[in-house]
């Protein structure tokens, strides 16, 4: 009996009917400004992946969306607007698959006041 071969999709491999996932690939964080002003600017981060699950990482820990912080429906764009002095630390996103996950290299956020 033959299995169809199921559509190759990026950072997974058919194989007999199933997709097989990859390693996640190390994500890109990149930010409008990274030096900013208090109550003054807004500043836009954006994770640039294939992957689909995404999370985000204030100083190395879980980030806690307050009420100035927005995420785009995807997860892939972070809006702090107005920034505040407590926004101020090292942002990441980190992204999974059923197989691995791996985290944008930092990206330092300084808030002038």
């Amino acid at each position: 009996m033959e299995f169809p071969a199921a559509p190759a999709r990026r950072g997974l491999v058919p194989w007999l009917g199933l997709l097989l996932a990859g390693p996640a690939s190390v994500p890109t964080l990149l930010a409008s400004n990274t030096t900013v002003t208090e109550n003054e600017d807004a500043v836009v981060m954006t994770c640039y992946t294939d992957e689909i699950f995404i999370t985000w990482l204030f100083n190395a820990t879980s980030l806690q969306l307050k009420e100035r912080m927005k995420l785009s429906r995807n997860r892939r764009t972070l809006t702090i607007n107005p920034v505040r002095r407590e926004d101020a630390g090292n942002y990441q996103c980190k992204v999974s698959n059923p197989v691995s996950s791996t985290e944008s290299a930092p990206v330092e956020l300084y808030v002038k006041y």
